[in-house]
């Protein structure tokens, strides 16, 4: 699990003017049309993410409560898959895992196309 706090860049007492100043600090840095490297974009929705998540006291409070449950002794990593049988996976081959745990949006565009 992806620890929003530290994407943020600030501690978990942190309060929430100080998560709003390390988002907005964030944004500028990774923001894709002020940073040209390509990695940016994947940073940029990570940090959107973690302060939809820490941005709300409420959703805070839940991640907040998860986290502790975590970081008890609940399994960190989730149990294994079994495998999945299909044209492009067989019985050896392990179902593909998630690129994230954070539900952030991938870049789907829509595009309107005239006939005349």
């Amino acid at each position: 699990m992806v620890d929003l706090y530290a994407v943020l860049g600030v501690e978990t007492t942190a309060e929430a003017r100080d998560i709003r100043r390390a988002y907005l600090r964030r944004v500028r840095q990774y923001h894709p049309d002020l940073d040209p490297r390509p990695e940016s974009t994947e940073h940029f929705l990570r940090i959107q993410a973690a302060y939809e998540e820490l941005g709300d006291a409420a959703k805070r409070q839940r991640y907040d409560a998860s986290h502790r449950d975590d970081a008890r002794g609940a399994p960190s990593t989730p149990p294994p898959r079994a495998p999945v049988a299909g044209p492009f996976h067989t019985a050896t081959t392990p179902a593909p895992v998630p690129r994230s745990t954070l539900n952030i949006p991938r870049g789907r565009m829509s595009v309107k196309v005239r006939m005349h």
